[in-house]
């Protein structure tokens, strides 16, 4: 997650063609189509440095749909994949005559997002009380917590995790949160959100009731 909220409604208005589709994104979804196989929806051009004192750079952010589709180019890892997609941007922006902040590859880093993972956390924060309720009104379910895009749900024992699957219970669960979060606006027909289940004998026996090291671990 690392769009703000302004941030996801110029990649909705884009998508749904509120925004129309200018030259560099033309050109770059073309590129990360060709070479990684993926989709590109929109980019996001960020004037803001970031990183440490005396090594500041601007952020280029190509977003994608989901983490799996993000994953395809490694920009954060590979330093020569991030330097191809340095030249490629910045020769794009530079053709067009967009961005200038963006014509130099050495002032920016470049970076994939998925905006799934945006999406679900502002639905999650805004919908939680619903969720709440319903998770409530089972007898099945000792507790629950949330992180980001995911809702943690606890059984008693790691045995009621087998036997809720079994018998259905998780999966509709699992429909219930979604049907709650509901669709998103120029994403009709995306589910949306994660349902992890796990159990108080988990949390008890491997992480010694700590849910920060449940979570973190």
């Amino acid at each position: 997650m690392f769009l703000s909220e302004a941030e996801v409604n110029k990649v909705v208005k884009t998508v749904k063609g509120i925004t129309p589709e200018d030259a560099v994104l033309t050109d770059m979804k073309r590129y990360f189509h060709d070479k990684y196989d993926i989709e590109i929806l929109d980019y996001i051009c960020s004037t803001e440095e970031f990183g440490p004192p005396g090594n500041k750079s601007k952020r280029a952010e190509f977003v994608v749909w989901d983490i799996t589709e993000a994953k395809k180019c490694p920009t954060a890892f590979d330093m020569k994949v991030r330097d191809e997609v340095k030249r490629v941007f910045a020769k794009a922006c530079r053709e067009h005559g967009l961005h200038p902040d963006f014509y130099d590859p050495s002032k920016f880093f470049p970076n994939l997002t998925d905006i799934e993972s945006d999406i679900t956390d502002q639905l999650i924060r805004k919908k939680r009380g619903i969720i709440d309720h319903m998770l409530r009104c089972y007898p099945q379910i000792r507790r629950h917590q949330y992180t980001g895009t995911c809702v943690h749900v606890f059984y008693e024992t790691d045995e009621d995790i087998a036997k809720n699957e079994k018998s259905g219970l998780s999966s509709e669960i699992r429909y219930r949160v979604s049907d709650i979060l509901g669709e998103y606006e120029g994403f009709e027909g995306r589910k949306l959100g994660v349902t992890v289940f796990t159990s108080l004998q988990t949390l008890r026996e491997k992480y010694d009731n700590n849910t920060y090291w449940y979570f973190h671990g």
